[in-house]
């Protein structure tokens, strides 16, 4: 890292492993929390001027449920109800501020679902979106999340590059929607039809 850095202005940190299956044998915790850790070090080594860190709004405290999520918001605690995926961001972040008092000119961004043009791996969701298309996708779940269009969180990482504050983080969320809206959104773009059968959250656990 220290090699990358040299002579760098500004570094976006977007690496992250992300886990509905737990910590994966310690890669989660190795990469999202050992990444930003040895980035930070590394950004005060070659004295970066701007680290724009990609969080998660995972990272941050679910409770109360019943008030709006604000940047005020406590990061999870290392309890184990917060899933691990949720407390490896949090601590991803505490690695950043932790460079922050060292003198590093840090912002954090915690975007909610992303989705997107150009997701050639596929990630969960494109994947999902794939199955749609193809009609491979034996049912939808009965929920729905708050997803961001991957552009706005470019937009974003590029303003906070130029105005973001050291140590400040900065929710970057799009709208609410349901999985069945979001398939019959695809629908509109694939043509393919979603699955009929919405199965409840509790059964989709089951599985």
């Amino acid at each position: 890292l220290n090699a990358c850095f040299q002579g760098m202005d500004a570094v976006f940190h977007c690496a992250a492993v992300v886990s509905i299956q737990g910590n994966m044998g310690g890669l989660v915790e190795e990469v999202n929390i050992g990444g930003p850790r040895n980035v930070a070090a590394a950004c005060l080594e070659q004295s970066v001027g701007k680290l724009v860190h990609f969080s998660s709004v995972h990272a941050l405290d679910p409770n109360p449920q019943n008030e709006t999520i604000t940047e005020e918001r406590a990061l999870c605690d290392d309890d184990p109800h917060h899933p691990a995926y949720a407390r490896s961001k949090a601590n991803g972040e505490r690695q950043i501020l932790a460079g922050v008092e060292r003198g590093l000119d840090a912002s954090i961004l915690n975007p909610s679902g992303m989705i997107g043009p150009y997701d050639h791996v596929p990630s969960p969701l494109g994947e999902a979106i794939v199955q749609m298309q193809k009609r491979t996708l034996p049912g939808l779940v009965n929920g729905g999340y708050n997803w961001v269009d991957v552009r706005d969180v470019v937009n974003t990482a590029l303003v906070a590059m130029e105005r973001g504050r050291a140590g400040e983080r900065y929710l970057v969320t799009g709208h609410s929607t349901s999985v069945r809206a979001l398939a019959e959104a695809a629908q509109e773009v694939t043509g393919s039809r979603p699955p009929w059968f919405t199965s409840p959250l509790w059964l989709a656990r089951l599985s």
